[in-house]
């Protein structure tokens, strides 16, 4: 009897590629890498896989505002590349659209993965010894790169949105730095500010898709 070779195992499954074989692997991996983990140090593995609510216990509310910026930022980083590589496969463009949303909507992701796992606030000064304040500035200057160098893509955007999104983001930004002088009033204006800056975003993001994708 002859031995199934995994190409022959791909054709059997419908849609199934060999790219979706390797994210698959990839996905394993993580979680081989938790278990991996969780064998070396004195986590639990319980600890690094649950719902971070039932792990600590919390009531169901606990960070409900911080959960849903996480999903706008999945939701811009989504769309954006998504439209982008859509854009892309379409061949060259002028001006730069598909290189703009994928700008853009790596940004986004990098931005909910800090977001998510509280990097700026806690791993960055507590585990690296990076400043609060530098990586701030990291994101900032990449930012304002992605947007001086599509300049021309973003004049043409709807850029209304992102100037809004802009303030909401230096609101929450300056509030947060100036904690210490504002507590304990800090997490509202701070926190608020941020899920309107991200609301934003991810509405600008959406838009500028929508338009671009319309357009062909």
């Amino acid at each position: 009897m002859a031995h199934s070779r995994p190409q022959d195992i791909v054709r059997a499954l419908p849609g199934v590629t060999p790219r979706c074989v390797v994210i698959a692997a990839a996905g394993a991996a993580v979680v081989l890498a938790m278990a991996a983990f969780a064998k070396l140090t004195d986590v639990t593995i319980n600890d690094l896989v649950r719902d971070p609510l039932a792990v600590a216990e919390a009531p169901l509310y606990y960070g409900a505002l911080s959960n849903l910026g996480v999903l706008l930022w999945a939701g811009a980083a989504s769309v954006a590349l998504l439209a982008g590589a859509v854009l892309r496969a379409d061949g060259p463009a002028s001006p730069d659209w598909p290189g703009f949303l994928l700008a853009t909507g790596g940004l986004s992701a990098v931005l909910g993965l800090d977001d998510l796992f509280m990097f700026h606030e806690i791993i960055a000064p507590g585990y690296l010894n990076i400043p609060e304040l530098a990586v701030f500035s990291a994101y900032g200057l990449a930012v304002l790169a992605v947007l001086f160098y599509w300049r021309a893509e973003v004049a043409r955007s709807p850029h209304g949105i992102l100037t809004l999104a802009a303030v909401a983001f230096a609101v929450s930004v300056v509030t947060d730095l100036l904690n210490h002088e504002l507590k304990p009033f800090v997490s509202l204006p701070e926190d608020g500010a941020k899920f309107m800056g991200v609301l934003l975003w991810c509405t600008y993001l959406g838009a500028t898709a929508y338009q671009r994708l319309r357009a062909g």
